[in-house]
């Protein structure tokens, strides 16, 4: 349900699910406006400053139950690639 008609009432700070590929931080900035039905976001925040493995699941493992992390992505290249949607206007702030 959009909620652009109590917009100015309303303060939204959706998170991302550990830190995001930075390819992947605009689409899934975006995919969160869609589903909000939004234009912009107050606050965007990285909910864990660590990055998963890339692929389709969520909270990847492997077959012994372990988390899957990348250790080639650091929580600076994710913060940089979120900075832009602050300078293009698309949320006002960001946050971990």
């Amino acid at each position: 349900m959009p909620l652009e008609g109590s917009r100015a009432k309303t303060f939204l700070l959706p998170q991302s699910c550990g830190t995001p590929i930075t390819e992947r931080v605009e689409p899934a900035f975006e995919a969160s406006l869609d589903r909000l039905g939004l234009k912009y976001l107050d606050l965007y925040l990285i909910h864990t400053p660590f990055a998963f493995q890339p692929g389709d699941e969520q909270d990847p493992r492997d077959q012994n139950g372990n988390v899957l992390y990348d250790h080639d992505m650091t929580l600076l290249d994710t913060w940089k690639a979120m900075e832009s949607l602050v300078d293009y206007g698309k949320c006002r702030a960001i946050g971990l």
